[in-house]
């Protein structure tokens, strides 16, 4: 038996008008634009998204247009809004950060997310203590955090129904599954985020103007085995993330 692994992208579907734009960007040549109206990006609900018990970091730069409304970042729930299994990092009203989870605020309203300019945004758990952080300075208080969070679907810039949407731009989003980044203060990244075994998903937006065409960078691996008497006489695997 021989085996081989092949590195390959989650697809990432674009609702509304959500698209890659030039006008502004954290790193590489664009981000991801929403304009508040119906616009996200989503994934299917897949293994890698069932952190269990397991430590995760779930993170990105944002850079919001618009306020005074509660917007979603991330929404990792089922299509039903009410179903509390799954986690949402949202902005309020007043621009404060907020963790939501099982139908009650977990950590937040809290520190500052500022119009107009970048702002890296982290949720993490580390054995057991779940954090946010603002331009790598903790906010909130620490959650004890005994929650099994089940396998679900990943929204970004809308909830599940579409609503409390984000206007803005997005840049550089990773999700890691077993690996807490943070777990003190820190500097916020000054170079684009990398992929690694632990990254099961990397959202850098890099692509021509309007595009809707997301390519997910992260690493995520199948097997390709072979048990027959023959050979493998060519196998090409590319590698276009660079290009956008």
């Amino acid at each position: 038996v021989s085996q081989s692994r092949y590195r390959f992208g989650k697809p990432v579907a674009v609702a509304g008008n959500a698209k890659l734009s030039i006008v502004q960007k954290k790193f590489g040549v664009s981000s991801l634009s929403l304009d508040g109206s119906g616009d996200y990006i989503s994934l299917t609900s897949q293994p890698d998204f069932n952190f269990g018990t397991d430590d995760f970091t779930i993170e990105g730069w944002f850079y919001p247009t618009a306020s005074g409304t509660y917007r979603t970042l991330f929404d990792l729930r089922t299509a039903t809004p009410t179903d509390g299994g799954g986690i949402i990092i949202g902005i309020n009203n007043l621009d404060q950060l907020y963790f939501y989870y099982n139908f009650g605020f977990r950590v937040g309203a809290a520190g500052n997310v500022p119009l107009n300019t970048w702002t890296h945004i982290a949720l993490t758990k580390d054995s057991g203590n779940t954090k946010l952080w603002v331009n790598g300075s903790q906010v909130g208080v620490t959650y004890s955090d005994a929650n099994n969070y089940p396998q679900r679907g990943v929204r970004i810039g809308a909830d599940t129904a579409g609503a409390y949407a984000f206007t803005g731009y997005i840049d550089d989003v990773r999700i890691s599954k077993g690996v807490p980044r943070y777990t003190s203060t820190f500097t916020p990244p000054t170079t684009a985020l990398l992929g690694d075994t632990s990254a099961v998903l990397l959202l850098h937006f890099n692509g021509t103007n309007n595009s809707t065409i997301i390519t997910d960078d992260g690493v995520t691996y199948v097997d390709i085995r072979s048990n027959g008497p023959g050979a493998t006489t060519d196998l090409q695997v590319s590698d276009y993330s660079d290009f956008g």
